[in-house]
């Protein structure tokens, strides 16, 4: 029996669906940039309207206990702290250390007795041997998917933590430098990788916990809109693929692949030839060799095929909402007239609705108990993009 799942949305989707409306073909390079440059945008703005019930993750971290073994000696030249006896965590290349009551940024683990402090953030002067210290993790890198957290849980004493600005939460450690059970959190800039975002808690927590938290997950930039070298092959019932003359890459993980005929590509479902299948990759291997998420419920022996990056927004309530807002899009960087500007809205906005009712997946009375204000967002639930 075939295997049932949803038909996936995918970057060569949607973008043969702009250049339709469009009249134009996948040779015009402008107007490829432009269908390109819609759909991200799309996607960015559907992703981002509201806290879809699909993009819900929960994630469980655990925290470090703070180092204080031995004491240290630190050189203000080379901004080298060096530890007379112990050795240093591995999680020190992400840590703060504290001597004499302030707290400092470690930017390097060089060895297990050595790390070099931030070039501005440091003592400004030698500090002598013996002295006694602290290092401590207060922030976990995020998820890079992460737009925002829903909630938060100390799971070990069942704590929901508090969450407040990064001002405040600055505040909070500069009053009073503590460490204890964590009560609060906050999301900001990471202090150690450009662009990401991490989760900082305060007290510093003086134990290792297991911290869980809600995030919302955002839809990432497409990167592979059609990439068909070569051929595929895979047994039946397997899910290790292999390429003859292909160039597959580690970027294709969490990518689709579709799987034609020998003689024929596969097109979306709405193209004259419909896929076989569809996978997505979920490991790689070799330019030659990658993994998929289910086993294929048929042989495909050097097979014409597909990879293409996944609109990964659920397609049974979302996809129309994207296409559409994709249109809107499409539509402005080709200068469309107002009237067809117009016609783009509307026909987005009464998308966008019905998406926002079909992720209603149950009724208030559903949930068995007279709670009306349970902070969980329903289909008439007010909306960042103020439609």
């Amino acid at each position: 029996m075939a295997t049932s799942r949803v038909s996936l949305i995918t970057s060569s989707d949607l973008t043969d669906q702009l250049l339709d409306q469009a009249g134009g073909s996948v040779t015009d390079g402008l107007l490829m940039r432009r269908a390109r440059r819609a759909l991200q945008q799309g996607l960015m703005e559907v992703s981002a309207h509201r806290v879809w019930n699909y993009s819900r993750r929960r994630v469980a971290i655990y925290t470090q206990t703070p180092y204080s073994t031995g004491t240290i000696t630190y050189t203000q030249s080379s901004k080298t702290v060096t530890l007379a006896s112990g050795t240093f965590p591995t999680w020190a290349s992400q840590a703060w250390i504290r001597i004499a009551d302030k707290s400092y940024i470690v930017r390097t683990r060089s060895s297990g007795t050595s790390l070099i402090l931030d070039d501005d953030n440091n003592p400004g002067a030698n500090v002598a041997a013996g002295t006694s210290y602290i290092l401590y993790q207060e922030s976990y890198r995020l998820p890079y998917d992460c737009g925002s957290i829903l909630s938060c849980w100390d799971t070990t004493n069942r704590f929901r933590l508090a969450g407040i600005p990064p001002d405040e939460f600055e505040a909070v450690k500069t009053r009073q430098y503590e460490s204890g059970t964590p009560q609060y959190f906050t999301v900001t800039g990471d202090d150690w990788l450009k662009g990401a975002l991490c989760i900082k808690f305060a007290p510093v927590p003086t134990s290792n916990r297991q911290i869980a938290y809600f995030y919302d997950r955002t839809q990432q930039p497409l990167r592979i809109w059609k990439y068909n070298t070569g051929t595929a092959t895979i047994s039946a019932s397997a899910t290790a693929l292999t390429g003859t003359s292909t160039v597959w890459t580690a970027n294709m993980v969490g990518s689709v692949v579709r799987f034609g005929t020998a003689t024929v590509e596969p097109t979306s479902l709405e193209g004259s030839s419909p896929y076989a299948e569809e996978r997505v990759i979920t490991a790689f291997t070799s330019a030659t060799a990658v993994t998929l998420d289910e086993a294929v419920d048929s042989a495909y022996s050097a097979v014409k095929y597909y990879i293409s990056d996944l609109c990964d927004l659920e397609p049974t309530s979302c996809k129309t909402a994207v296409v559409n807002c994709a249109a809107l899009h499409f539509a402005r960087e080709r200068n469309a007239d107002s009237a067809e500007l117009s016609r783009r809205t509307s026909a987005y906005v009464d998308a966008l609705r019905l998406a926002m009712q079909a992720d209603r997946r149950f009724t208030i009375e559903d949930w068995g108990f007279g709670h009306a204000d349970s902070g969980f967002p329903m289909a008439h639930t007010p909306t960042r993009a103020g439609y």
